[in-house]
């Protein structure tokens, strides 16, 4: 199992919850990340093509858990066969 895996299980779960370690992933997986306009603190993550954006707050670097987790759950409905 990959770094990149390892973290994902771990997003799935909701405990991998800061911002910087989840961009690596949403990366390699191909995701599109949009930074906050002007300061503010919700940014927009997505796949080119495959469903609405999710707006993931983030806080001092940080994710709520449920974010987390609609953030892998969007990485398994677009690429079926990371699921495990």
């Amino acid at each position: 199992m990959s770094k990149i895996e390892k973290r994902l299980k771990k997003l799935k779960d909701g405990n991998l919850l800061v911002w910087d370690q989840i961009l690596p992933i949403l990366k390699s997986y191909n995701l599109m990340v949009t930074e906050p306009a002007s300061g503010g603190s919700h940014y927009k993550v997505f796949y080119e093509g495959c469903q609405r954006p999710l707006t993931v707050p983030v806080h001092s670097n940080r994710i709520k858990g449920c974010y987390a987790k609609d953030i892998a759950t969007m990485i398994i409905e677009c690429n079926p066969d990371e699921d495990e």
